[in-house]
C-alpha cells in the first residue's frame, strides 16, 4: 500500500488528459459529504494556530448547509457568517446563537459587503477564517474572475485563514498580471514575480484533494494563512501542472490503496470501508481532529468517532456508500447524453458500472465474516453496532441486485 498524503508534493507526477481511463466510476461523489471533510480538516488545521472563541467562520456559498449543522456541533465556540441567495438547511436552534445567516438578495457576497462584515457583532475583535464554496462557472474567464474576487476579499478583509474552491484556469495560453493595485501593500514577495505565459500570480497555499469529489473534478481547495507581518504571500501557479497533476490523481493515486497509522484496520470495524483514497482520508482528518479537541485520538477513540460521524451525515444526507456510486454514475451518464453520446457510450458506461457493483458485492460479503470475527474477539464498538453493520449487509446486496432495472429516470 502507499503513503497516504494530503498536499500534492513537490515534483507530484503529472498526466495529460488524452490518456485517462473516462469510464472508471468507481468513485463516490457525494458533496455534502465533501464539504463536511474538507471544512474539518481545515478547522482542524486552524485550530493550531488560534482559539475557536476568538474566531469566527465567514463562509461565502455556504447554501443549503446540510453538512454545516454537524460541524457547528463539533466546534461549538466557533461563531459563523453564512452568505448565500440559496436557501438554508442550518438548524433553527444555531441561528442567533452563534450563526448569522445572510440569504435572498443579501446573500450575493460582493466587496461592498466587507464593511459590513466587519462590522458584524460576530466578527468583532476576532479572527477570519475564510471558506469559500462560490458555485464557479465552467467558462475560464469567469473561473478567473471568481478566483481573484475571493482573494481580493480575503486580502482586505484580512482573514487570518482560508480555504477556497480552486481551479487554475487551463486554457489561457498567457494569463497576464491583473489590477492589483488596491491590495498591492500587502503582498508580501510581490515585486520578485515576473509573469510567464500559462502562469498564474496568486495566493499561497497547499493544494488539499478533496474527499468525494467527482471522478475526474480539478477542482481542489487552496488552504493558506496569513503570515506574521500581516502581508499574503504569492506564488505562480502554472495551469497546464496544475490540471496536469489534478489529472494524475483522479487517474492513478484515487484508485490506489493507502495506509495511515493503522487504517488498514478500519474495514474490521466499519462497513463499506476499504483501503482506498477517500477511506483512509477520513481516519486521517478525524484522528486530527481528535488530537486537538480529545484527550485520546488513539485507534480505538478514531473508529467510534468515525463511527459516529457517519451515522450522523448518514441521516443529515440521507446518502451511504453503496448509494453514493449509483447517484455518481447517473449524474455522469447526463452530462454524457447533455454531449449527444450515443446509446452505445452510455451503455458501456452502465456495463462497467453494474461489474463494479457485482465486485463491491463480493466485497461486502466477506467484509460480514470480518465483523462477525471482530465482533466477538477484538471489538472497539458497541455489540449493537457491529449488529446494525452487519444486519445492513442484506440491505445492500438487494439494492445491487435489483442494478439490473437501472434507469435513468
Amino acid at each position: 500500500m502507499n503513503k497516504f498524503f494530503r498536499y500534492f508534493p513537490k515534483n507530484y507526477p503529472e498526466l495529460d488528459w488524452e490518456k485517462t481511463d473516462k469510464h472508471r466510476w468507481s468513485k463516490c461523489h457525494s458533496g455534502q459529504r465533501k464539504l463536511f471533510f474538507s471544512e474539518l480538516e481545515f478547522l482542524t488545521r486552524c485550530g493550531k494556530y488560534y482559539k475557536f472563541d476568538e474566531c469566527c467562520v465567514l463562509y461565502v456559498g455556504a447554501a443549503p448547509g446540510t453538512h454545516t449543522n454537524l460541524l457547528i456541533k463539533m466546534f461549538p465556540d466557533l461563531h459563523w457568517v453564512l452568505y448565500d441567495p440559496n436557501q438554508f438547511d442550518i438548524n433553527q436552534k444555531y441561528i442567533n446563537k452563534n450563526v448569522d445567516i445572510h440569504t435572498g438578495y443579501d446573500g450575493f457576497f460582493t466587496d461592498d459587503k466587507i464593511q459590513d462584515v466587519l462590522n458584524n457583532k460576530f466578527v468583532k475583535n476576532r479572527k477570519i477564517l475564510f471558506i469559500c464554496d462560490m458555485r464557479l462557472d465552467t467558462k475560464q474567464e469567469q473561473i478567473l474572475k471568481e478566483l481573484i474576487d475571493q482573494q481580493r476579499w480575503i486580502i482586505k478583509m484580512g482573514a487570518s485563514m482560508w480555504s477556497l474552491k480552486m481551479r487554475v484556469p487551463y486554457n489561457f495560453d498567457e494569463i497576464t498580471e491583473y489590477d492589483m493595485s488596491d491590495i498591492k501593500d500587502k503582498i508580501y514577495e510581490y515585486d520578485s514575480f515576473k509573469i510567464k505565459p500559462g502562469y498564474l500570480l496568486y495566493l499561497y497555499g497547499n493544494i488539499v484533494t478533496q474527499l468525494y469529489a467527482k471522478p475526474y473534478s480539478t477542482e481542489m481547495r487552496l488552504i493558506g494563512k496569513i503570515k506574521k507581518n500581516g502581508k499574503y504571500k504569492f506564488k505562480l501557479w502554472h495551469n497546464k501542472t496544475y490540471e496536469s497533476n489534478c489529472l494524475y490523481f483522479n487517474e492513478v493515486d484515487r484508485y490506489n490503496d493507502f495506509i495511515y497509522d493503522k487504517s488498514n484496520l478500519v474495514p474490521e470495524h466499519l462497513l463499506e470501508y476499504t483501503n482506498n483514497y477517500e477511506h483512509v482520508g477520513e481516519y486521517y482528518i478525524v484522528k486530527k481532529y481528535l488530537k486537538i479537541f480529545k484527550d485520546e485520538n488513539d485507534f480505538p477513540a478514531t473508529i467510534k468517532a468515525m463511527y459516529k460521524i457517519n451515522n450522523e451525515l448518514r441521516q443529515l444526507t440521507h446518502r451511504d456508500f453503496y448509494t453514493c456510486i449509483n447517484w455518481t454514475i447517473k449524474d455522469e451518464i447526463k452530462d454524457i447524453k447533455k454531449l449527444n453520446k450515443t446509446k452505445n457510450d452510455i451503455d458501456k458506461i452502465i456495463k462497467d458500472y453494474k461489474e463494479y457493483y457485482e465486485k463491491y458485492k463480493k466485497y461486502i460479503i466477506e467484509q460480514k465474516k470480518v465483523l462477525e470475527k471482530t465482533k466477538k474477539t477484538n471489538p472497539i464498538l458497541e455489540q449493537k453496532e457491529y449488529d446494525e453493520q452487519i444486519e445492513k449487509v442484506s440491505k445492500i446486496i438487494d439494492y445491487i441486485d435489483n442494478i439490473s432495472s437501472f434507469s435513468l429516470e
